[in-house]
Formats: C-alpha cells, sequence, structure tokens
C-alpha cells in the first residue's frame, strides 16, 4: 500500500507499506517502480528538495536566488512514476534548507506542495531525511513538526542561520499534510538505510533489537515477523543501493523484469547510472513480497495492477 492510503487507517496492521527515499538518482528509482509495478506492488516514493550533501543542486532542481527551481526532465520521471499507480511525497530536509535560502519552512514547504498540485501531483506527506546536518544538530527532521515530539528534545531550539528554530513549531495540519512517514504507527520495520538491510528481531532474552541481514532471507525474514508484537510491515528501500544489472548476482530471478524496465527506460531517454559495486540486488523483490504473503496477518489484498 502507499502512505496515504495506510495513514488514511492510521496504522500498518493488516498491510505492507513500501517506501522509497529518493537521495540521488531518480532514474535508478524508475527501473524499481517498473519492476515494482509488474509485481503488481504500489509504493511511496519520498522526493528530496536540493540542499542536502554540500550541493544546492540535484536531480529535484537548485536553489537559485532563495527559490527552487524544479528540474523538468526529472519531474516527468515522477509523472511517470503516478502514472503507474505510485505515490509521490516529501522527503524533509527543510530546515536546512530553510537555512540555505532564508526563508521560512512553512513558507519553502507550501510552495513545494502549490507547485505539485499545480502540476497533477497530489502532496500528502513526507519523511524525515536523515541528513549530515540533522545528525550534527541531534535531531530527526520530523521534529520540525509539532506532531511530531520526541522527549529528549521536547522545547528545544537549535541555530538556523542567524535566528533560533523552536522544535515542533510547525503545523503538519496547517500545511495540508496528512502524515509523517515515522509517525503513522508501529510496524515490523525493515530497512536497507546505509545499504545494509535490518529488520527487528526477539532475541534470546525476549527484547526486541535490531538485526543486521547479510542478505536478504524471504524465510528468516517472515520467521522473525511472526515471532514480532507486530501486526503490519513498512520496508524503506533505497534505489541507489540496489544492483539492477542482469548479471548480478541475485538477479537470476528479476532478469525478465529487468530487462522490460531498461528497454521502457531507454525508450524516454533516460540512461540510469549504475550503482556502486557491493550493493544489493534486485532480487529483493520476490523476497520482501515473500515475507507476508505466507502470514494470515498480512493479507495482499491491497496488492493492485497498476494502470499506465
Amino acid at each position: 500500500m502507499t502512505f496515504r492510503e495506510i495513514a488514511q487507517t492510521g496504522s500498518f496492521e493488516g498491510s505492507l507499506g513500501l517506501r522509497h527515499d529518493v537521495d540521488h538518482y531518480i532514474e535508478r528509482v524508475y527501473l524499481m517502480g517498473r519492476i515494482e509495478a509488474d509485481a503488481e506492488a504500489r509504493a511511496t516514493y519520498f522526493l528530496l528538495p536540493p540542499g542536502d550533501y554540500d550541493s544546492n543542486e540535484n536531480y529535484y532542481g537548485r536553489i537559485v536566488s532563495g527559490v527552487v527551481e524544479h528540474n523538468p526532465e526529472k519531474f516527468a520521471l515522477a509523472l511517470e512514476l503516478v502514472g503507474m499507480g505510485y505515490e509521490i511525497a516529501l522527503h524533509n530536509d527543510f530546515l536546512q534548507l530553510s537555512i540555505r535560502t532564508g526563508r521560512s519552512i512553512s513558507e519553502l514547504i507550501k510552495a513545494e506542495i502549490d507547485w505539485f498540485a499545480e502540476n497533477g501531483i497530489q502532496i500528502s506527506g513526507s519523511a524525515s531525511h536523515g541528513s549530515s546536518f540533522a545528525a550534527r544538530n541531534k535531531i530527526s527532521n520530523y521534529e520540525i513538526f509539532s506532531e511530531c515530539v520526541r522527549a529528549q528534545n521536547a522545547g528545544r531550539s537549535i541555530p538556523a542561520g542567524k535566528r533560533q528554530f523552536p522544535l515542533n513549531s510547525i503545523s503538519m495540519k496547517d500545511l495540508g499534510l496528512v502524515y509523517e512517514a515515522y509517525f503513522i504507527g508501529k510496524s515490523f520495520y525493515v530497512s536497507d538505510s546505509g545499504g545494509a538491510v535490518t529488520w527487528p528481531r526477539i532475541n534470546a532474552a525476549g527484547v526486541e533489537e535490531t538485526f543486521h541481514a547479510e542478505q536478504v532471507d524471504c524465510r528468516a525474514m517472515a520467521d522473525d515477523f511472526n515471532r514480532s508484537p507486530h501486526k503490519g510491515e513498512q520496508a524503506l528501500f533505497h534505489a541507489d543501493h540496489w544492483q539492477f544489472s542482469e548479471t548480478q548476482p541475485g538477479n537470476e530471478g528479476s532478469i525478465d523484469r529487468l530487462h522490460s524496465a531498461r528497454r521502457m527506460a531507454h525508450s524516454h531517454g533516460w540512461r540510469p547510472p549504475r550503482a556502486r559495486p557491493a550493493t544489493l540486488p534486485m532480487g529483493y523483490l520476490e523476497s520482501l513480497l515473500g515475507s507476508p504473503s505466507a502470514n494470515p496477518r498480512i493479507p495482499l489484498a491491497p496488492f493492485r495492477r497498476h494502470r499506465n
């Protein structure tokens, strides 16, 4: 399911929420989207405005005189994803963007929501971006919102250029946002952040801890889910961490999908850059969908065929 749909129910229970944070190459995201669409899966793609990674420009656009100029070629990719049945949302690094542009966070977010709406895309939510800026300030980017409070930072302000920014001072509701991905509810959380796949596992002492998998193991993931207290699953994958090569070990079951996705990308004139060596094989999809498919607690009814 998309995160917009899950937010409407208020819980991950009985659902698999599939999410992709787009940090660098939206062309690679298109390949992932084609492959997932062929498997009748749907997901939410969180797009990152420029301003992180020591640059005022990325696939999304560039910062010029305090304004975000959008990249029309890459926006065409976003429209393709929407046409396949996916949701587009914002990858939130707006506090750093506010400092770079000198504009308020609320003004920046509203400008992006309005721009997408004018171009045919409804923005309903955001997912906090794990930027080095946030790490240096010991915050999570979702803490700009009044609905997303962490006890250790409650009432805290942080330097924001020449001023102080009080955390939790902006209302998502006032901006028209329905959800923040980390605050929809508890879930069995699978992630590839940093290039390694992790998920929760109950240890011998009965305590939940983060398990780092050397490879995506469908059976182990399903077994750990069955032992967990969670009744729904959230999976976060970054397309930049995955190999879309037909020769990559682990991709044997996805070769037809890979060929099809590349043909579609090339027909649009898009040339997705290759991933770094030693990243993960696209065979993850079979493993990911295999985990809940055998579990009666997660019916796969929400997965629907995409429409072009």
